[in-house]
């Protein structure tokens, strides 16, 4: 006779307990909030990454303006759309209020304002705050400090005519121009006042992420990521305020 081999004997198994209803419902609730809030991060970085690049590149066609008055003895201006334009709407096949802008010296022998270079658009989404916002940004002028503020787009807005949209030297009625302005003089300072009469120690133009509405008024969605350059008028320097 044989030994008989002893029978190996497996555990059995045991079944896993299933998740009910709720405890599926929980987990997937949660899920979709680490993701909104996630989602939320990323738009918002995004956003500050954007405004952060445009107020850079604003500063530097403000330099040039400022370069541009000083070295040709002349006035220097950064325009900036604020209305609808049939003849810029066609070229950037959108809206330029409040987004398009460019660099323009005055031709005292002409008679009119010369673009130096072409016109910018602003990034999707980025446009120039319209309102009159001092007292939102933090600067010199704010906690009881005696120097002013003015926000560019707000106070100096008006329709321009002699503009010289396409620099073919062919002014028509169509180079008429809704804009508002930062103006530089030759010294390199900014213009004394505004079209109101309002003296400002300092100059605001302020970037933000939102759109624009049919009044053709730039409506952020949110207040603390904008950017705003604080313009010295008696220098002509400026500062990116954060």
């Amino acid at each position: 006779m044989t030994d008989s081999q002893p029978t190996s004997r497996l555990p059995s198994p045991v079944s896993a307990p299933a998740f009910t209803l709720v405890e599926v419902l929980a987990v997937m609730v949660v899920m979709g909030i680490l993701l909104a809030v996630g989602g939320s991060a990323l738009v918002g970085s995004r956003v500050g990454r954007d405004a952060e690049t445009a107020s850079q590149e604003l500063r530097g066609q403000l330099d040039t303006a400022r370069w541009q008055a000083m070295t040709y003895r002349t006035r220097s201006r950064l325009l900036i759309v604020t209305g609808d334009n049939a003849h810029l709407n066609q070229r950037f096949g959108r809206n330029p209020a409040l987004r398009a802008h460019a660099i323009a010296r005055w031709d005292a022998d002409q008679r009119r304002w010369t673009l130096v270079g072409d016109w910018n658009f602003l990034d999707d989404g980025m446009g120039f705050l319209s309102q009159d916002l001092p007292a939102l940004v933090p600067g010199p002028w704010s906690g009881g400090h005696p120097a002013t503020a003015v926000a560019a787009v707000a106070r100096n807005r008006a329709t321009l005519a002699n503009v010289d949209l396409d620099r073919d030297g062919h002014l028509t009625a169509a180079d008429q121009l809704e804009a508002a302005w930062v103006e530089f003089q030759p010294d390199g300072s900014l213009e004394a006042s505004s079209q109101q009469g309002d003296t400002a120690d300092y100059w605001l133009l302020a970037l933000a992420d939102g759109e624009v509405d049919a009044n053709s008024q730039f409506q952020p969605r949110q207040i603390e990521r904008v950017r705003a350059l604080a313009i010295d008028s008696q220098t002509g320097l400026m500062t990116i305020v954060p």
